[in-house]
């Protein structure tokens, strides 16, 4: 990590609230620079990201190296949401964006970690029905089994079901 002496082209930028008890909430702001590639570096870098954050004690500006713009960029982001946190909890604070405290910089992402997380137990466990499905034949026995993996596979996603199964038509 270098300190670079200027920031160039800001590509995006956060405000993060930092709550401490007793006190005003007050404004983090994270901006993030374009990836440049380091002065005299070969054909595949390193580039770097620099970033700027301010409200949180005096302004820091720091870069993030990485082998491309790309690696660059992702461990800049990567060290913001591994940083923050720390210096909140050692100033006696939390962070808040938009009500999400626990992943205030890819905050609204955990949803889609559960969608993908509860696709995969499905897809899983439908793999396994039908195996068991095919290998033990038409009996009520395989039925059943597969029927109770099935209902397993749909309490982990921790979806709840409607009442009435919905039919499609056609």
């Amino acid at each position: 990590m270098c300190r670079p002496s200027e920031m160039g082209d800001v590509i995006a930028e956060r405000e993060v609230k930092l709550r401490r008890k007793g006190h005003r909430a007050s404004v983090i702001q994270v901006r993030f620079g374009r990836p440049t590639k380091e002065p005299d570096s070969d054909a595949l870098g390193p580039w770097s990201c620099p970033i700027l954050i301010t409200g949180l004690g005096k302004p820091r500006m720091e870069s993030v190296t990485g082998i491309d713009s790309l690696q660059a960029l992702t461990l800049a982001l990567e060290y913001v949401v591994r940083m923050l946190p720390f210096e909140a909890k050692r100033a006696g604070a939390t962070l808040d964006w938009l009500g999400e405290t626990e992943r205030p910089v890819f905050g609204g992402t955990y949803p889609l970690e559960l969608y993908s997380r509860a696709i995969n137990v499905l897809f899983n466990e439908i793999e396994s029905a039908l195996k068991d499905l095919k290998e033990s034949g038409n009996c009520e026995k395989a039925k059943d089994r597969v029927a109770k993996r099935l209902e397993r596979a749909w309490e982990k996603t921790g979806f709840r079901r409607s009442a009435t199964p919905r039919r499609t038509t056609g």
